[in-house]
């Protein structure tokens, strides 16, 4: 998008603290960086990826190494606040040589960064041309992710989600705003918004995006009321995401649990559990959809 969709939006905003635009390394040219900045915008974030020619062109992606590193040159010129994707468990990809470009993108001062996991769907490209024998195996990918959080952690990055690691004082807003399932609104073709108990998605067709405007309707594709129930499912799911934990009062639990599954786990070391917050431990974060799993059938 052009800085001035940029101005005209944020010029319509009374208040806002954090402003997030996510660029293309092939796109984050000094020129249009400088704009964003005028515009209003104080963070960037770069989907970088992977350093490796081989892997982009795997990936499909259009930038070259020398685009992505040239584009963190440029963002730090310009932006206190830089935030890089970095993708781990890509087939073909060591914990060797996610150590080596991880240490190549920490020469920059960038503020946060967010590793996932390569995850592949059924019935997409990915699926069709790989076998199984191409695939990074379980044990292979934990090492990658393992080596992603220590390697950070002792450049002086606070683990804070999951797949999130920032400088203090750095944690993306919108991350926390997002796993805490705060009401935030989204704007433009297919996308969501949670407000109240209610979840929105808009259409993601252009076309009926753009009828339902100039027909003065909300362009909403999708709509669904959860109960106090399933709020509080997601609310566990997603706040135990965060690694500081929930606050189980905040759900209506109002004294500690002696609950066995919750012993077993904490036992284990895949939680701590100091009533009222509850929170997983980083040995669980690999395995955390099973751990969550697990919390949610003992609590709710």
């Amino acid at each position: 998008m052009p800085p001035e969709f940029f101005y005209s939006f944020l010029s319509r905003v009374s208040q806002y603290s954090e402003v997030t635009v996510e660029v293309n390394p092939e796109s984050a040219t000094l020129s249009y960086l400088r704009e964003l900045k005028d515009a209003g915008i104080n963070r960037i974030s770069i989907g970088i990826q992977t350093l490796s020619e081989k892997l982009l062109k795997f990936l499909g992606r259009r930038h070259s190494s020398k685009q992505a590193l040239r584009a963190l040159e440029n963002a730090v010129s310009v932006f206190k606040n830089v935030s890089v994707d970095i993708m781990f468990g890509i087939p073909g990809q060591t914990v060797w040589s996610i150590e080596k470009e991880l240490k190549q993108i920490l020469e920059f001062p960038i503020k946060h960064v967010s590793a996932y996991a390569l995850t592949i769907y059924e019935n997409t490209p990915f699926f069709h041309q790989l076998s199984e024998n191409d695939l990074v195996g379980d044990e292979e990918t934990k090492k990658m992710y393992d080596l992603i959080r220590d390697l950070l952690k002792a450049e002086g990055f606070l683990h804070y989600e999951i797949s999130n690691f920032a400088k203090a004082g750095f944690e993306c807003r919108h991350n926390i705003h997002y796993w805490r399932l705060d009401n935030y609104e989204g704007l433009g073709p297919s996308a969501a918004s949670f407000v109240g108990n209610v979840y929105r998605k808009n259409y993601a067709n252009l076309n009926r995006y753009f009828l339902s405007l100039e027909s003065n309707l909300t362009p909403i594709e999708e709509a669904v009321a959860f109960s106090v129930k399933e709020l509080k499912e997601m609310k566990l799911a997603m706040g135990l995401r965060l690694m500081s934990g929930v606050n189980l009062k905040s759900l209506g639990i109002k004294e500690k649990l002696e609950k066995e599954e919750l012993q077993v786990l904490e036992e284990a070391g895949y939680i701590e559990y100091d009533f009222p917050i509850l929170k997983l431990t980083e040995k669980a974060c690999f395995v955390s959809n099973y751990v969550i799993s697990k919390i949610i059938k003992a609590l709710l």
